[in-house]
């Protein structure tokens, strides 16, 4: 009973403050009121570099001028056409547009409206539709190939004409020389595929290259392609640097489970035949690190933790040593970076 007693008390406290100030629709005061006829707009299915061009029309119900005193995009290649007031009882269009010529992809945009409506003093119009490239170029965004040192290896583009018109790929320039390309024809003129192999003879290393493929469409000369390559030694790591970020004591003691996040994991593996990981050191006292599985392998897991209870704040800057009994691998070292805040 009390409790239904104070909300009632509640209730008519807001109405209370409410009565005492009302906006200025409700008072008899001038006000100027925007009603837009669909908010929510599709361009459907077009190809990039297509203009859009929305139009919403804008209405003021009101009895006062409307006037839009701020406007913000959600994309930065948007833009809007549209009085900067709306007198009582008139309409205006606005018209949203918004340049494809960098954009594929399904698309979800919003242009949002700050005006002197009291009551609707933010009015957002929504545009979404599809973009479709005239090419599209598989795997995006980029080709990887992985070998250890002293073996070949070699994957797969595919270039798809999503034209109406056919397009003949001329030639195929390489950006890098790391390596090899051969084209072949799936579909002529709609559809390519593109051979890439990497030689035994590259030597350790990551390389990013690319491939310029011309073609005989003149608004679509030259299309491009990533090529990344990496040639690992006998012994590889996924990684040789671990960066631990920010980490907020703070945060650590608020948000339970959190340390489960900052945890790392480095993949080693060997190129031929197994070996035994025989000691894990490092100088960062408050890292758990393990290896899995313990036993001999050509595949080990590292697995680093902090531990919160001997989180100190300050900078991190340490490294993992792995002891292991190849003797040509005989020490593996791994970077540690990062901040602790309280």
């Amino acid at each position: 009973m009390h409790t239904m007693k104070t909300a009632l008390s509640a209730f008519l406290l807001v109405m209370a403050l409410a009565m005492l100030h009302p906006t200025a629709a409700d008072d008899g005061m001038a006000a100027p009121r925007v009603v837009v006829d669909n908010p929510s707009r599709s361009f459907g299915t077009i190809k990039r570099g297509e203009a859009v061009n929305i139009v919403f029309t804008l209405q003021n119900i009101g009895t006062a001028p409307l006037k839009f005193e701020r406007i913000e995009f959600s994309r930065p290649d948007m833009n809007i056409q549209i009085r900067q007031e709306i007198l009582p009882g008139e309409s205006a269009d606005a018209t949203v547009l918004w340049n494809t010529s960098r954009f594929s992809g399904d698309y979800d945009g919003e242009v949002i409206l700050f005006s002197n409506d009291p009551n609707r003093p933010v009015l957002s119009l929504n545009i979404t539709g599809k973009v479709i490239s005239p090419f599209t170029i598989l795997p995006r965004p980029a080709l990887y190939l992985s070998q250890f040192e002293g073996q070949e290896s070699s994957q797969f583009l595919e270039i798809r004409n999503n034209q109406s018109k056919d397009v003949k790929i001329t030639d195929l320039e390489k950006i890098g020389s790391h390596y090899e390309t051969d084209l072949s024809a799936i579909e002529e003129g709609r559809r390519y595929r593109v051979k890439v192999s990497v030689p035994a003879e590259v030597p350790v290393g990551k390389y990013e290259e690319r491939v310029v493929i011309h073609t005989d469409d003149p608004l679509n000369p030259r299309l491009y392609a990533a090529i990344n390559v990496l040639v690992k030694s006998s012994v590889h790591l996924s990684s040789q640097h671990v960066d631990l970020g920010t980490i907020s004591m703070k945060d650590l003691v608020s948000k339970p489970g959190l340390l489960e996040f900052l945890s790392q994991t480095v993949v080693i593996n060997r190129k031929q035949g197994e070996m035994r990981i025989t000691n894990i050191d490092s100088d960062l006292d408050f890292l758990q690190i393990s290896a899995d599985p313990g036993t001999p392998s050509s595949a080990f897991t590292i697995d680093i933790r902090p531990l919160e209870s001997l989180l100190e704040p300050g900078p991190i800057d340490g490294r993992i040593l792995l002891t292991t009994d190849d003797p040509e691998f005989e020490t593996l070292s791994i970077t540690v970076s990062g901040k602790i805040v309280p």
